[in-house]
C-alpha cells in the first residue's frame, strides 16, 4: 500500500466488522492523501484492512476517497474523523 510521508496515514482509525465475517476489520484514514504542493490539505482517503482468523491482512485491502462517493474534493480531508 503506497503510504507517503505527509499523508497523515492513521490520523483516524476505527475497528469494526466491515464485511460481516465476525472479525474486527480496521479502517484507517489518511486525511492528507493527494495533497497538492502548497495546499492546506489533500482530498483524503480511507483504507480498509480486512481481518481473518489469523489477524489483519492486506491482500483484501482497498482505499476510497471523496471522488468515489461523489463528495467535494477541494481540501476535503476525507476520513479525518471516523466513527
Amino acid at each position: 500500500m503506497p503510504w507517503r510521508p505527509g499523508d497523515n496515514f492513521g490520523d483516524a482509525v476505527s475497528v469494526l466488522d466491515i464485511d460481516g465475517n465476525g472479525w474486527a476489520d480496521l479502517a484507517a484514514a489518511a486525511s492528507r492523501e493527494n495533497m497538492v504542493e502548497g495546499g492546506n490539505s489533500g482530498e483524503g482517503a480511507v483504507w480498509s484492512l480486512r481481518a481473518r482468523a489469523t489477524g489483519i491482512v492486506t491482500d483484501a485491502a482497498f482505499a476510497f476517497g471523496p471522488r468515489a462517493v461523489g463528495a467535494p474534493i477541494e481540501r476535503a480531508s476525507f476520513g479525518g474523523s471516523l466513527s
